[in-house]
């Protein structure tokens, strides 16, 4: 299923796309991810008591996601690359889940994504797959 992301363009910028992409303006894009893995962490404190009874102290809970996307080619490919250089940095961006919480604001984790390629023989490289895949954080 079909998910969106809202970013600001500043790498990378995909110049081939319709209309042109142009530094400092924000896109919405769609993304069709094959795997969204949620994972909840939480900042507490545990303090044991002389008796030894066990309170704990709660600051947040954060949710994190591993995305994993369906290969694109292409202009598409392009443009996933201009929006994941372009939130490398630690910039935030807005990913839509389709849950019913509509857009949530994230930054990505790790200061790399993984692009994986597969070759398709015989056409020059115009067809080759491209699979992205990255890690986000609620802000």
């Amino acid at each position: 299923m079909a998910k969106q992301v809202k970013y600001t363009a500043s790498r990378s910028i995909d110049k081939d796309s319709s209309p042109i992409h142009m530094a400092g303006t924000q896109y919405t894009m769609t993304i069709t991810p094959a795997a969204i893995d949620r994972t909840s962490s939480a900042t507490r404190i545990d303090v044991e008591s002389l008796r030894g009874d066990v309170f704990s102290t709660y600051r947040n809970i954060k949710q994190s996601w591993s995305v994993q996307l369906t290969p694109v080619t292409g202009s598409t490919a392009s443009q996933m690359r201009e929006f994941l250089d372009s939130v490398l940095d630690g910039s935030t961006f807005e990913l839509d889940l389709d849950d019913g919480d509509g857009f949530i604001e994230v930054y990505m984790t790790d200061k790399s994504y993984t692009e994986k390629r597969t070759v398709r023989r015989g056409d020059g490289g115009s067809g080759d797959y491209f699979t992205f895949g990255f890690k986000c954080r609620e802000r």
